[in-house]
């Protein structure tokens, strides 16, 4: 797993692979607008939700919960900078959550995030060698780009694998 999302980066994720739209782009060899095109849609369709963490600091809980993505690099997909460099620990995953806010508080986090700059206090930044994570509500999950759904009672742990090449 490089990546796995809940919230607005999945709905994203679900939105764009059932449009016509994809299909379309992808024939005019421009599938890379299929993701930009459906975030504005889900930014204003994404409602909070609740979500519990456990790692080895305690346990967490948010009413407003927007995205959560744990990750193992520092990257969204199409290379959106989640995690600055000097927080880039790859020994361990990292569990990155934005809560709900004023839609002028959401939209400055969001377009810091964009802007490869997403050190905003509203961006809340966990690092564990594991998590216990859990959510009931209905809510839309992409793991490296494929579908889940909710409910969800997950744990998640980093390790490492030694990779033979021929």
């Amino acid at each position: 797993m490089n990546n796995f999302g809940i919230g607005i980066d999945a709905l994203v994720v679900y939105a764009t692979n059932h449009s016509g739209s994809k299909n379309l782009l992808n024939a005019l060899k421009l599938g890379s607008l299929s993701y930009p095109l459906h975030f504005a849609t889900a930014l204003a369709k994404q409602k909070p939700f609740t979500s519990t963490w456990t790692n080895a600091r305690g346990a967490h809980h948010s009413d407003r919960s927007y995205l959560c993505v744990f990750t193992n690099h520092p990257f969204l997909g199409g290379g959106i900078r989640l995690i600055m460099p000097e927080a880039d620990d790859r020994t361990n995953l990292h569990l990155v959550i934005v809560e709900r806010e004023r839609w002028q508080v959401l939209a400055k986090v969001l377009l810091g995030i964009l802007r490869h700059q997403p050190n905003d206090p509203a961006i809340h930044h966990h690092v564990s060698p594991q998590f216990e994570f859990s959510t009931e509500a209905n809510e839309h999950i992409q793991v490296d780009g494929e579908e889940l759904s909710t409910p969800l009672h997950a744990t998640l742990t980093q390790t490492t694998q030694l990779f033979l090449l021929p």
